[in-house]
């Protein structure tokens, strides 16, 4: 039993530690994770397609 427990099984924890441990735990964890990568990854390839783009613009396009 973890250590915030009581030998009758009691929680022991402040209503206060119960909530932010509640409101934070491991799965929220993960899925704010999950999200931030996904949203690094989409802005990542918009920033090469973006940087493409514009080098095809101005350098490319510029030889015909």
């Amino acid at each position: 039993m973890p250590q915030w427990f009581d030998q009758h099984g009691r929680d022991m924890r402040t209503r206060d530690e119960r909530e932010r441990e509640d409101t934070a735990g491991p799965a929220f964890r993960r899925l704010f994770l999950r999200a931030f990568a996904i949203a690094a990854i989409i802005g990542l390839l918009v920033g090469i397609v973006w940087t493409i783009a514009g080098l095809w613009h101005f350098h490319v396009s510029r030889l015909f």
